[in-house]
């Protein structure tokens, strides 16, 4: 479940366009951990882009991480969490470490949702120097071995998803509140992921 307590659950049942191109039996998955909706919501954008790129009889289903049952039925994976200090959050943590084995098997894809935007610079400079998309990589790959590409996406971070002190702490050292989140970002990162799916079901139709 979201922060809110409503179910995540989605399966797009791919378009019917003569234009697509798909698998039988091909099975996308989706799936993220996400604290106050900016991750479930990107999650959600990716999958409407992928599923109206890929013709039936392939499935993209979309699922939080602790939703998830089955993992290796699915031949490609698309995995993504909130970051807190730098780090995914731990439920999405520990889900990959529980599922290393089988993602390290799998063609896999990765995104992290952030708030890098609403950093001050003052914030910044007493912060880590490392690169956070490269340090969220590192720790993904560390755990799993590879991922065919990772994405920092910013998010939303509003007043209401903190406490009224670190709100003040906050303002103080230059950060901002509102929504960072950038569609077309998205967007495009999405189909740049579906065409990747898509040239991979072509070879296997050719093997």
């Amino acid at each position: 479940m979201d922060a809110s307590g409503s179910q995540s659950n989605q399966v797009y049942p791919p378009p019917s366009s003569n234009n697509a191109v798909g698998s039988s039996n091909t099975k996308i998955l989706i799936t993220y951990a996400s604290v106050n909706g900016s991750t479930k919501e990107i999650a959600t954008q990716i999958g409407s882009i992928i599923s109206s790129k890929i013709q039936s009889p392939t499935t993209v289903s979309i699922l939080p991480m602790d939703q998830v049952t089955e993992l290796p039925q699915y031949q490609f994976i698309i995995i993504g969490s909130a970051v807190h200090n730098f780090e995914w959050v731990s439920p999405a943590k520990s889900w990959l470490s529980s599922n290393h084995t089988i993602l390290s098997a799998k063609r896999v894809w990765a995104f992290s949702v952030g708030t890098p935007f609403a950093v001050g610079k003052f914030a910044q400079r007493m912060m880590e120097s490392e690169e956070e998309e490269s340090k969220l990589e590192k720790a993904i790959t560390d755990e799993i071995g590879k991922v065919e590409d990772h994405v920092l996406f910013n998010g939303r971070f509003l007043k209401s998803h903190a406490s009224t002190r670190f709100n003040v702490w906050w303002r103080v050292m230059g950060g901002k509140f509102g929504d960072f989140r950038d569609t077309e970002k998205i967007d495009s990162w999405a189909e740049e992921v579906g065409n990747k799916i898509i040239e991979s079901l072509g070879e296997l139709e050719m093997a």
